[in-house]
């Protein structure tokens, strides 16, 4: 590592720092890691949550298109 780079490196650190102790606990927390590792927890659990939404759309999509067409053919009717 270049000695910019580790100047650099510092001067981010001393950076968060100074924003953690502006705010307060959780600013420290952010600091040592502990807020971005559930963070990163909780993009995986919507990652998969979006994943299962993709695949339930591709099983059922023609089934569901036939229902909502039925439902609009018939509130038609109606009218």
């Amino acid at each position: 590592m270049s000695w910019r780079v580790g100047m650099l490196y510092v001067q981010c650190m001393a950076l968060l720092s100074l924003l953690a102790a502006r705010l307060g606990s959780e600013g420290r927390r952010m600091v040592r890691g502990e807020v971005g590792q559930s963070t990163v927890e909780y993009a995986v659990v919507a990652a998969l949550i979006v994943i299962a939404g993709m695949a339930a759309v591709q099983l059922f999509g023609q089934g569901i298109t036939t229902v909502f067409q039925n439902i609009v053919r018939r509130v038609q009717g109606i009218g």
